[in-house]
């Protein structure tokens, strides 16, 4: 007779059923500890994106430890299961009596992840933990057009690459150690359309490092609105882009890590103080259209310049299943 474990579905990033990004959320029981082996399995099981292990085994309701596996690894962190996890977690407690909005705090391999939650408006807002490294080494036009099907229109990348020698290529930023993407910028809504997963996987022979467990996916994106802010807020300026993640044979249909890693990377390029509102839409062309909010406040560091201060990832999910897993 095996263990019980309750779990829940979740799509996240819409408030609609079957739109979104899934989620799987395993609760291990006070006393019950899983082995790697065995969440790798459930994980592999539930075949999505992203299963969370949310550890119930403190009495501690203000900070909750979970673990974020895909279906061939632990991640150190991850968006859509962060934001779907703090939804699932706050959104089931009872509404506070003056309706003010509630907190935890999510603890990850990354670091501890503040989390709140708005009972009125059911978003889930975030501090993304970051390291923002930007790769000195472009990645080809021609490497990432054969990895996403698009070999004849390699005109459609357009060059992005922050670096002096202006080589021809596309710039490789991590939001965290072990989690990076090739940020591809495409000149229209059809060229991103066009683009289809290959099989074909981006290697760390493309970015000269040693860390092989590291996962490396490209980020096709396409600015389609783009404007100064004036209104008296915080916010200064605001974007509005497509998006898609594909990495190998797999595409995602919302990637937070990602987002946060693109609005980082546009923030940094950009000259404009004060908060940058990114506001994204990805898996559209999966039948899966999720929609992503980012918020990056940039600072000035003595050491690197223009650095990177908060990043703030905010989306909805709603609950779809619910059941046990026997381990």
């Amino acid at each position: 007779m095996g263990i019980e474990l309750p779990f829940v579905t979740l799509d996240v990033f819409t408030d609609i059923r079957y739109l979104g990004n899934p989620l799987a959320i395993v609760h291990m029981n006070q006393g019950v500890i899983l082995s790697t082996d065995q969440k790798q399995k459930i994980a592999r099981e539930f075949n999505l994106s992203e299963t969370v292990f949310v550890d119930d085994s403190s009495d501690e309701t203000d900070e909750v430890k979970i673990h974020i596996y895909t279906t061939t690894q632990e991640l150190r962190f991850a968006g859509h299961p962060t934001i779907g996890t703090g939804a699932h977690l706050l959104g089931s407690r009872p509404s506070s009596s003056d309706g003010s909005d509630q907190e935890l705090t999510l603890i990850t391999l990354a670091g501890k992840i503040p989390v709140t939650y708005s009972a009125s408006g059911g978003l889930t807002r975030l501090e993304v933990p970051h390291d923002i490294t930007l790769h000195p080494n472009p990645i080809s036009r021609h490497v990432v057009a054969r990895a996403v099907g698009l070999q004849q229109n390699v005109e459609s990348i357009i060059p992005n690459i922050p670096f002096s020698d202006h080589r021809d290529g596309v710039v490789a930023v991590s939001i965290v150690k072990g989690l990076t993407f090739a940020l591809v910028k495409l000149d229209s809504l059809h060229a991103l359309s066009a683009a289809k997963p290959t099989g074909t996987q981006l290697t760390q022979d493309e970015l000269e490092r040693e860390d092989s467990n590291a996962f490396l996916g490209i980020y096709l994106y396409c600015v389609t609105e783009e404007s100064d802010v004036d209104d008296g807020s915080a916010v200064t300026k605001k974007l509005g882009i497509h998006t898609r993640m594909i990495a190998g044979s797999l595409e995602d249909p919302a990637t937070g890590s990602a987002a946060s890693c693109l609005s980082s990377f546009l923030t940094l390029m950009s000259d404009a103080e004060g908060i940058h509102r990114f506001i994204i839409i990805q898996g559209v062309e999966m039948g899966r259209k999720s929609n992503i909010l980012v918020d990056v406040l940039p600072k000035l560091d003595s050491s690197k310049g223009r650095a990177i201060d908060k990043i703030w990832l905010s989306g909805r999910a709603v609950q779809v299943m619910k059941g046990t897993v026997t381990v």
